[in-house]
């Protein structure tokens, strides 16, 4: 399946200019920012892009991936509300995506299977600020299996994203930088989900 990843874009900033605006306005249903400890907790799909230097113009769905997103910090009601902590991700990668991902890296791996152990997580620290915009950075593995037993691949990682409330549930787009330590090529993925706020 292709779709053109221009029209993808174009719905999802409208779509986040419009909730912003609202927010602003008042008319979306949200709660005044919680003062104290706040958990975080949602599922989000991810969109493995690949390389910076990759061509954004097609959509392939077997770059899509699936992740749990997890934040747990303290918020204060300071201005418009800003959260400091620790953001953790946690999925699975596909074997397309893997198989990209060790050929970027330029690891090669002889009849890599798929299996559970195709996961990756991710621990950032980080803040948000005024219950709309994430920064964090940190680090991350990617476990995957090979004939000659598990392995994994380590790296750093760096996320910017935009998270749209709607009282005790947020809508997050997320974009997330890997590079450095066992990755020799930076590579791009973007999620989307929701978040529930506990």
């Amino acid at each position: 399946m292709k779709i053109d990843l221009k029209i993808v874009w174009v719905v999802l900033f409208s779509s986040a200019s419009f909730f912003s605006y609202a927010q602003e306005q008042g008319l979306s249903v949200q709660n005044q920012p919680r003062t104290g400890i706040v958990l975080h907790l949602g599922p989000s799909i991810n969109y493995f892009q690949g390389q910076q230097s990759d061509s954004y113009e097609e959509f392939n769905s077997k770059r899509i991936n699936f992740q749990l997103n997890a934040f747990l910090g303290y918020s204060s009601m300071s201005g418009n509300g800003n959260s400091i902590g620790i953001f953790g991700t946690g999925g699975y990668s596909n074997k397309f995506t893997l198989d990209e991902i060790l050929s970027i890296q330029n690891i090669n791996v002889v009849d890599l299977e798929s299996s559970s152990y195709n996961t990756f997580y991710q621990i950032e620290g980080g803040m948000i600020v005024s219950n709309i915009l994430r920064l964090s950075t940190g680090f991350g593995s990617q476990d995957y299996s090979a004939p000659s037993g598990d392995e994994s691949i380590d790296y750093l990682s760096s996320t910017a994203g935009l998270m749209i409330n709607f009282g005790n549930v947020m809508w997050n787009m997320d974009a997330n930088f890997n590079y450095g330590l066992d990755y020799s090529h930076s590579i791009i993925k973007f999620s989307t989900g929701l978040v529930f706020i506990f």
